[in-house]
């Protein structure tokens, strides 16, 4: 079992996946959410170019929903 996760550690570093574990992706969105929700011309538009699994995505319109922005599907992308 060990040598099959480690293959999949190589074959993932040379296609250059990299995951993002989910506690980190929260707090990043949070943070940048903070900070943007201050300004209060604020008009949110996500952008995550290397999506991946969409932790990013997911966890943005999870935070959106919550803070009562509108429809939090409309401004991922």
């Amino acid at each position: 079992m060990s040598s099959l996760v480690s293959r999949m550690d190589d074959e993932r570093r040379l296609r250059g996946v990299y995951y993002t574990p989910p506690l980190l992706a929260d707090w990043m969105v949070r943070e940048t959410l903070r900070h943007c929700f201050a300004n209060k011309n604020f008009e949110p538009t996500i952008l995550d170019p290397a999506c991946g699994a969409g932790v990013f995505l997911l966890s943005a319109r999870e935070q959106l929903a919550k803070s009562g922005v509108g429809n939090p599907w409309s401004l991922l992308h």
